[in-house]
């Protein structure tokens, strides 16, 4: 799962302010062996929140069942931590049944499966039809 940071969003900054107290997080894994972020709250003293690329215990994301702050400062977290190469951007599919995103004239494309009309990057950037 790919996880945007972006300047213009407030849950993006408000990960990167996250990001900065990294240091203090700790670490374990599930019961299942997935390892997870013990993350303290920005909002009540003395709760955490078990996060992972995947899921987080905040109320945000079982509220609202998108990718919250916290899981954006894991993606940044671990974007920032992994060894940086060059990667040859792979070509756009031409899958029967894509189509192009309809928001922004992004170029994206629009997986078959999904019944929305714009692809997930920029329905999240932009609040398109989701």
């Amino acid at each position: 799962m790919t996880t945007v940071v972006s300047s213009i969003d407030p849950r993006s900054a408000k990960a990167l302010e996250i990001v900065g107290a990294a240091a203090t997080w700790q670490t374990g894994r599930t019961k299942d062996g997935r390892a997870f972020y013990s993350v303290p709250s920005q909002s009540a003293a003395n709760a955490y929140h078990m996060v992972d690329a995947s899921d987080c215990s905040c109320a945000d994301r079982q509220r609202r069942g998108t990718v919250c702050k916290h899981m954006r400062a894991i993606a940044a977290l671990e974007a920032l931590s992994a060894p940086q190469r060059a990667v040859a951007a792979p070509p756009v599919e031409q899958a029967p049944g894509t189509r192009v995103c309809a928001l922004k004239g992004c170029g994206q494309r629009v997986r078959p499966e999904s019944i929305y009309s714009s692809c997930d990057e920029c329905a999240y950037l932009y609040g398109g039809e989701r």
